[in-house]
């Protein structure tokens, strides 16, 4: 089920593109990992200018410098060159379409093991799991 489906998906040219020049330096750069040297080098493209720093009041923040810099990191071009907007753009129905497929392809194959388990159709709940 993984080689016809989830694993032709992460061998797709588009798909593997896309994680390679977008999702990758921003997941690892920016949103879950933090590295100061790939930040600065973003940062260090943008013209200087003067920009919102965080805003907010009580518990409601929200830090709009940081959020800026890493769709400048996803889309691979500064916010304020005038291509940014079409490349977000594009960028977001791209990525729109893999999350769909890659939603479908998990399904399919998170289905296809649970029923290998005997969870689906009433024969076992989650909280029993799997018989030996």
């Amino acid at each position: 089920m993984f080689q016809k489906g989830l694993r032709m998906l992460l061998k797709d040219p588009i798909a593997r593109h896309v994680e390679r020049t977008h999702l990758h330096p921003t997941r690892n750069h920016v949103v879950f990992h933090f590295d100061p040297k790939e930040l600065k080098r973003a940062i260090d493209k943008r013209p200087i200018l003067s920009c919102m720093f965080i805003t907010g009041k009580d518990e409601g923040y929200r830090y709009m410098y940081a959020d800026t810099i890493a769709l400048e990191i996803l889309v691979g071009v500064p916010a304020t060159s005038p291509e940014f907007r079409s490349m977000l753009g594009k960028m977001s129905e791209g990525l729109a379409d893999l999350f769909r497929r890659f939603g479908v392809e998990s399904h399919q194959l998170i289905q296809h093991h649970l029923r290998d388990w005997g969870f689906l159709k009433g024969t076992r709940t989650a909280v029993e799991g799997p018989r030996e």
